[in-house]
This record gives C-alpha cells, structure tokens and sequence, in this order.
C-alpha cells in the first residue's frame, strides 16, 4: 500500500510541475482515481492552446459501478467549498455555455447519488386519496401528466402544482409555483443510481417535455 501510495503521490507532483492548472477543479470523493482522472484532464489541456476548453473529471462510485462525468470547467458553479459527491452544474439555457448567475435564462443542475427514492418516485407511490397522510393533493390528469397540488409555507392561498409523468422508465417531477416565484423546478432519477435536480426559467421550460429531453441529451454527452 505504501508503494502504490508513493507512485501516485509522485505521479500527481510531478504532472502539477509538468503542466500547471489555469482551471479550478471541484474534487468530489476520496479515492485516487478520481483525482488522478482530474488532475490529469486539467494538466493535458493546460498543455493546449488558450481557445482550448479546459476539463474537469468527475467520478461517481454508486451502488451499480462508477458514473464517469467529463465537465467543462466554466460550467462548475463558483464559489464555497466543495461538497463530497455533489456535481454542480450552472450555464446558459437552452444553449448549456458559460454564464454567469445574474443571466436570466440559465440552468442550475444538481448531481448526487440516491439515497433510497426520488422525491417524484414517492409521489408516484403514495396513496393520495387518504386524506392527511400526503402533503400533495391529487387533482387530476393533463397533456399525460399527472397533476398534484401542494400548499405553500404551510398556506391554502397560495398552492404550486407538480406535473408527474413516467419518461423511459424514470417517474420525472416538473414543479412549477405561481408568482413571484420565476422557475421550474426538476426532479428524476438518471443513470439508474443518481437523482438530477435542476431550475430552469419559466418562459425557458413551458415545454416540460421538450426540457426534460435536452437536459438529458446534454447530461448523456459528459458522461460518454
């Protein structure tokens, strides 16, 4: 062990010194690999020219194996300390560039591993017709979706309706409050082990369908 731990030990150094970093890497987990991974994607494109994008890697260790993420650095949000086993993306929308928070039609996605159910799979599961045992209220069906209603603040004036629909096999939640509140939020599971949160604009995510497919499509190419 103390072989392997001085070989990679060097190997870390001696990448650092080869090639310095110009980007700032968010280091998620404990083990080796994954911040050989990292350290070596930034080392390899600091080598490159100034148009040359800069990588971070990122590995998820979940129960089904690992789930490789390969992130442009100006999409990790800024700023805090870094949280163990947390990805979080913030860009532009419906484009998925650089950005930064004050842009009104950006998109912030959360990344973690699950740690029983999703949020819109209990939905999906409760008996809401026993009055008192759900905070949700099932109000009926549009467009395929099924729609709950849910008080605000512990309030009956004001109540944010959540869309529910079963998409390829995954129960997704499209939560969308009334004003002054400006974005939608959404939950669902991906990659069998890991739940995706994201907030979106409402003039950018009426399409809750259209939405739901572009976010997959662009999280899908980072983990190729």
């Amino acid at each position: 062990m103390n072989i392997v731990s001085n070989i990679t030990r060097r190997l870390i150094i001696s990448t650092l010194a080869q090639a310095p970093m110009k980007c700032a890497l968010i280091f998620l987990g404990t083990s080796a690999s994954t911040l050989i991974a990292a350290t070596l994607v930034a080392a390899n494109s600091s080598t490159s020219t100034m148009q040359q994008d800069h990588y971070s890697a990122i590995n998820f260790k979940t129960r089904n194996g690992f789930v490789n993420f390969k992130v442009r650095t100006d999409l990790l949000e800024r700023g805090g300390k870094a949280i163990p086993d947390i990805l979080i993306i913030r860009c532009s929308y419906p484009g998925f560039q650089a950005t930064d928070s004050t842009a009104s039609s950006h998109i912030r996605i959360v990344i973690r591993e699950i740690p029983d159910k999703t949020s819109a799979e209990r939905l999906a599961e409760a008996d809401h017709k026993r009055p008192g045992r759900v905070v949700e209220r099932f109000v009926g069906s549009k467009d395929g979706f099924d729609v709950f209603e849910r008080s605000i603040s512990g309030t009956s004036a004001k109540k944010t309706t959540i869309y529910l629909k079963n998409i390829d096999g995954y129960f997704v939640s499209f939560e969308d409050p009334p004003l002054p509140f400006r974005t939608i939020s959404v939950e669902r599971r991906f990659k069998d082990s890991l739940v995706v949160e994201y907030q979106v604009d409402k003039e950018e995510g009426r399409d809750f369908l259209a939405l739901d497919r572009n976010v997959m499509r662009f999280l899908n190419d980072l983990t190729k």
